[in-house]
């Protein structure tokens, strides 16, 4: 009997320890990809409340996104816990436009948009298997454009580029030893900053909703 448990347990530990060996090979080491996505967001006041100029009530961008990541995962040993650091460069599609009222005697039309957004984050996650569920944070600066025209074609936006956070979750799926794709969430918030040219406007803040699918190598 007590060879039996011994045959028994040498097998599982051995098992265990062929699974955490691959799965440290998976996904230890440096990688790179592509990814698509959607970004959603909305221009508040700066105290978070709603904006409202002339009528114009919190426009908000919703464009297709593209980009590049590349990082760093490290598995710890004899465990399934990952520790990881990306950064990320993402470009924005087409504005989105809001018509507004009350703008002295012509109707104002405002344009929210973020060209491109730059992003440093950490990572931690959990591999199991094939799949790495993580949840991520860090550091974020975009170039952000509020544009507010009325019919004469005056414009009294400004584009700005701002720093501010991002927090996450995603998971990645092996295809195979090298070859991963992902699907991930992100909430950023930028720092508040006047988009407007006129005086006397009040600062405001931009979050964004982004929602992306990609694909990557492992080096």
């Amino acid at each position: 009997m007590k060879k039996t448990i011994l045959a028994a347990s040498a097998s599982i530990m051995s098992m265990l320890s062929v699974n955490n060996a691959s799965a440290a090979d998976q996904w230890g080491g440096l990688y790179g990809g592509l990814s698509v996505g959607y970004q959603d967001g909305q221009l508040k006041g700066a105290n978070g409340g709603t904006l409202d100029y002339y009528g114009v009530r919190n426009p908000d961008p919703g464009t297709p996104t593209g980009g590049v990541f590349a990082g760093y995962n490290y598995q710890f040993p004899q465990s399934p816990v990952v520790a990881g650091l990306e950064a990320s460069f993402d470009i924005g599609g087409e504005e989105q436009s809001k018509e507004g009222s009350n703008f002295l005697a012509s109707n104002p039309e405002a344009k929210v948009s973020v060209p491109y957004e730059t992003a440093l984050k950490a990572r931690f996650g959990y591999a199991a298997d094939k799949f790495l569920p993580y949840v991520q944070a860090g550091i974020v600066g975009a170039e952000a454009r509020f544009r507010v025209t009325d019919n004469d074609g005056t414009d009294l936006g400004t584009e700005k580029f701002s720093p501010g956070w991002v927090v996450g979750v995603g998971v990645d799926y092996a295809l195979q030893d090298n070859l991963f794709l992902r699907a991930n969430y992100s909430y950023t918030q930028l720092a508040s900053t006047n988009y407007l040219n006129t005086a006397g406007e009040f600062d405001h803040h931009l979050d964004l909703n982004d929602f992306k699918v990609g694909v990557g190598y492992k080096f």
